[in-house]
């Protein structure tokens, strides 16, 4: 009995650890997440939200030298169920060696959004720009 549990028990660990493949790939066509926004503050959880801001990746682009995936947005308003804002274009992505850049709008310049290769403790300060639509070849 205890080899049996033994085995189930890093069998489970296992499995968590193929779960975290540091090959993964972040940027993917179809991902979508959500950030729930409140005039009363931080969330931590949708109750309390006065609007969902959902993402989505979604096609193909060239910007600069760079091969991204466009990125868009819409919110979703809880106090007026029926409201949506238009779809936009937020950004584009593009991954490189464990990092994530984002091309803000108007610009060829990535900025570091993530670096998944990153020791834990430091730190690192990235400037995005926020401006209009993105420069597309």
């Amino acid at each position: 009995m205890k080899r049996i549990l033994t085995i189930l028990f890093l069998f489970t660990c296992a499995h968590g650890l193929f779960a975290q493949r540091p090959d993964a790939t972040f940027v993917e066509e179809g991902k979508v997440w959500e950030t729930y926004i409140s005039e009363k503050g931080p969330l931590a959880s949708w109750k309390g939200a006065d609007c969902i801001k959902t993402y989505y990746i979604k096609g193909d682009t060239i910007v600069g030298n760079h091969a991204c995936k466009k990125v868009y947005t819409f919110e979703r308003f809880l106090t007026v169920p029926t409201r949506l804002t238009p779809t936009s274009l937020y950004a584009c992505l593009y991954e490189e060696a464990g990092r994530v850049y984002l091309i803000a709008p108007n610009s060829e310049t990535p900025g570091l959004l993530y670096d998944f290769g990153m020791q834990v403790g430091k730190q690192r300060l990235s400037v995005l720009s926020t401006t209009a639509t993105p420069k597309m070849q």
